[in-house]
């Protein structure tokens, strides 16, 4: 039923659209496609690009004879004639090259004073354009199309079909709201996602937290190779001087009409016509710095209103990280006097390992409202949510909604996946799935892990596998330890969960392990509480040096029973309440292999520190606060973006005396603030500071354990560690009972310093500096480091991520340790954040 609705849908579909379709191929003389040639009709701001393979597709409202306009740098401009009497018509071109550049410069030469005249006129108009509204609402549709090709044949897969392969349809419909400040909020009303089910997919995961955070952990199903889900994600506002797309760039992107344009760009005039009896300039974007973050392309003015019509414009690759082209069209019109995008297309490439993603995006905005005035609550820092039927609207919907007219390769690849739809969402191939994931072969058992899945009581078994039962450097020793977990989902989103391990230590012949278990039971609100309990070794702090990580020194052994409630009170706002009550022994009667004495005599491991058994009763009350925290609804839950505010902490500790046999007495408060501050073109300043104490007498102070008192991590000899939580010239890891002060900043300049180098910018060298704080009053220690590195971005399939070179020097109360020191760090991009680990 639903395959025969389909096929009358794209039947219907081709009746519908009022839309006619000119498509075919630009060729070059030797047969080979031509990329980012413009196709339009002669004096018209109207046109589209070729994609990486030098096909077009234009649409035209009616039939009959159209001349059409083929033009691209480097080759010599062609205009056809093409008589369109059908709702299709093929025509293919071939451009042959320019005789000469220097022709093309004398022509522009003397235009460059009428070019500069209109863009300064268009400069001096930016504030009447940034004061058209204060408020809009309008209707988006987005459709965004995937395809993948073999760029390197050597690596091509046997089994992988020639050409390209079409792997991803997306179409959205949405109520966009925007008001001042670049405030924006997007109402999902219909979306459908059309993967190609024959492959692997392409979502990424992105975790937000470790487990010992108040934030919540959540695992996202999120496509980096798709670019536009909203208006924010491609709001390329020319009238504004920066546009800051992190999508896209890690820098701002400068304006073509922004007030130091003419220090970043040339312009000259390539035409003058009319449309609609307005006469357009056609103004050349050239940039002046081709390894800055910065455009080339048209614009298309209008003369007198000195508003730009149109442009068609593509991004320096040079500041991209993530993808290899990048191609902007937009056409804007006058809406009850506002002139506002109504058409906007992005065409880009990315190179993944051995194929070419060549990604499109085609954007229509519709029913325009200016100044509305939106409920107060209306953009309470929900950035998109979608309606709970957005998932499930039909095909009927989609041809009464949608725009445009898909394009015939884009019908059949919506109608084969339907067709794959129906048979993949049935229970009996959900089950057959289930029932291949049950399984168990060897490489489960030695490699993946052992599942079983149920997809009815929608719960869970795994069993870790063997090759992570090996503990080989586990106190004592080699360790066999086996471990896995359970949960189950309820209808309401609530949850169980459970997970527990056991090891045994084959020299020491001692056996250790632990369980624990999860109720969520307020997710929309991340609210839970967990309860644990064991005997095992337990890590005293992971404030160490990498070497010092698995010492003797940095273990005790800890019999405990513990329990904590998370919650989310307000948006942004998340409590945790947990209580600890254990038992901590020395493990220094531990045997250890002989190796363990050559490691130490090395300096990379510590033997067991002895201190005698205590007893403690610990309450802890954790409070994280995110300012105007942004975050999307979708299907019943909240996935949490951010927020471009300050974050506060607030962490108090509560040792209970004589509570069932507790040895401990103390209090201990910490407050932490940091923050992510951008400087436009100059860069990105990130910064955190912590402040805190055990309170009491001395008497107190001077009792309280060691296992319990403050750490801060001593430095790596060569390792770069996060630069926002640690130092790095601190000789030795401290611990303290008195009060602390400690703060970290880094500045990314982000290519300012080095991008306009000639010959150096073709490095994409970032600078990067920094430096850190250490005040301890217990020894009346101070520590002060400043760093200054080079930083460069790469890219192995999805994943971003930079190697940095620093050179680190510090002034501390210990005369005796190293002055300075050179550092080599790594990190990590977080495509659905956009942001950096620091």
């Amino acid at each position: 039923m639903r395959i025969s609705l389909t096929i009358a849908v794209v039947f219907s579909s081709l009746v519908v659209f009022s839309q006619n379709i000119i498509k075919g191929n630009v060729l070059d003389v030797y047969g080979q496609g031509i990329p980012g040639v413009r196709v339009s009709m002669p004096n018209s701001t109207y046109g589209v690009p070729t994609n990486a393979k030098g096909a077009y597709f234009l649409e035209v409202d009616s039939l009959g004879e159209f001349q059409i306009s083929y033009s691209m740098l480097g080759f010599q401009t062609h205009t056809d004639t093409i008589l369109v009497e059908g709702k299709i018509t093929i025509h293919d071109v071939t451009l042959e090259e320019s005789p000469t550049e220097l022709n093309a410069v004398e022509i522009y030469a003397d235009k460059k004073d009428i070019a500069k005249e209109v863009m300064k006129n268009v400069i001096d108009n930016k504030k009447n354009m940034k004061r058209q509204y204060d408020s809009y609402q309008c209707n988006t549709y987005i459709k965004t199309t995937l395809e993948k090709e073999n760029r390197i044949a050597f690596l091509k897969p046997k089994d992988e079909p020639e050409g390209r392969q079409k792997m991803n349809f997306t179409e959205s419909y949405s109520i966009s709201k925007y008001k001042a400040n670049n405030t924006y909020k997007e109402e999902i009303i219909a979306y459908q996602d059309y993967s190609d089910k024959s492959e692997s997919s392409v979502v990424v995961s992105a975790d937000f937290s470790n487990p010992n955070s108040l934030l919540p952990s959540q695992v996202v199903e999120y496509n980096p190779y798709i670019f536009f889900e909203k208006v924010e994600d491609g709001e390329f506002d020319p009238y504004q001087n920066l546009i800051d797309l992190p999508k896209v760039s890690s820098k701002p992107l400068v304006s073509p009409a922004a007030v130091n344009a003419f220090i970043n760009y040339k312009f000259y005039l390539k035409n003058i016509f009319y449309e609609d009896d307005q006469k357009i300039y056609d103004i050349i974007v050239e940039p002046r710095f081709k390894e800055a973050p910065l455009f080339s392309g048209n614009l298309y003015i209008i003369d007198s209103l000195w508003v730009i019509k149109s442009m068609d414009l593509t991004i320096n690759g040079a500041a991209m990280e993530y993808f290899k082209d990048f191609r902007i069209l937009q056409d804007f019109e006058n809406i009850d006097s506002n002139w506002v995008p109504v058409r906007r297309e992005f065409s880009y490439t990315i190179n993944d390992g051995a194929d070419r993603v060549l990604g499109n995006a085609r954007v229509d905005h519709s029913d325009y409202q200016f100044n509305v005035e939106f409920d107060k609550n209306e953009f309470k820092n929900v950035i998109m949510e979608y309606k709970d039927d957005a998932f499930e609207k039909d095909s009927v919907f989609w041809v009464e909604t949608r725009p445009i007219q898909l394009k015939p390769e884009e019908l059949n690849f919506i109608r084969e996946q339907d067709s794959i739809r129906q048979i993949v969402e049935s229970d009996e191939y959900i089950d057959s799935v289930n029932a291949e994931y049950n399984k168990i072969t060897v490489w489960d058992v030695l490699l993946s892990g052992v599942g079983f899945r149920n997809r009815e009581k929608k719960q869970e078994i795994f069993i870790n596998p063997i090759i992570s039962q090996f503990q080989i450097l586990a106190v004592g020793g080699f360790r066999w330890r086996v471990g896995g977990n359970y949960s189950k989902e309820f209808d309401n989103a609530q949850k169980i969960a459970v997970d527990g391990k056991i090891d045994y230590g084959f020299l020491n012949k001692d056996v250790k392990g632990d369980l624990g278990i999860e109720y969520t039971f307020l997710p929309k609100r991340f609210g839970s509480f967990k309860v644990r309990g064991g005997d095992n070794y337990d890590i005293i702090t992971l404030q160490q040096p990498i070497t010092n990580i698995l010492s003797g020194g940095n273990f005790v052994r800890k019999t405990f029973f513990g329990m904590s409630q998370r919650l989310e009170l307000v948006n942004g706002l998340y409590g945790r309440l947990s209580y600890d009550y254990s038992t901590r022994r020395s493990i220094e009667g531990i045997v250890y292999p002989p190796i363990y004495d050559t490691l130490y005599d090395i300096g990379i491991w510590t033997p067991p520190k002895p201190f005698e058994t205590y007893t403690v009763s610990i309450f802890e009350l954790e409070f994280l606060y995110r300012f105007k925290q942004q975050y999307i609804m979708k299907k019943g839950k909240k996935i949490i973006v951010g927020t471009e505010y300050p974050e506060l902490r607030l962490t108090f500790k509560k040792g209970v005396p004589d509570m069932f046999g507790s040895d401990v007495n103390f209090n201990f408060v910490e407050i932490g603030v940091s923050d992510e501050v951008t400087a436009g073109t100059f860069g990105i300043l990130k910064w955190n500071v912590e402040i805190g104490s055990f309170i009491g007498d001395n008497n107190n102070l001077d009792n309280v354990p060691y296992v319990e008192q403050k750490f801060f991590r001593g430095s790596d000899f060569f390792f770069f560690s996060n630069p926002l939580s640690s130092l790095q010239m601190l000789d030795s890891t401290f611990n303290t009972s008195r009060p602390f002060l400690q703060a970290y900043a880094i500045h990314h300049f982000n290519g300012s310093l080095l991008g306009k180098v000639p010959l150096i910018n073709k490095l994409k060298l970032e600078v990067v500096a920094g430096g850190g704080i250490l005040y301890i009053q217990d020894y009346n220690y101070k520590h002060i480091e400043a760093y200054v590195g080079i930083e460069r971005k790469f890219k192995i399939r999805k994943q971003l991520f930079k190697i940095g070179v620093f050179y680190a020097f510090r002034q501390n109360s210990n005369p005796n340790t190293a002055l300075f020191n050179f550092k080599f760090g790594l990190d990590f991009f977080n495509s659905w954040t956009n942001k950096w680990s620091w």
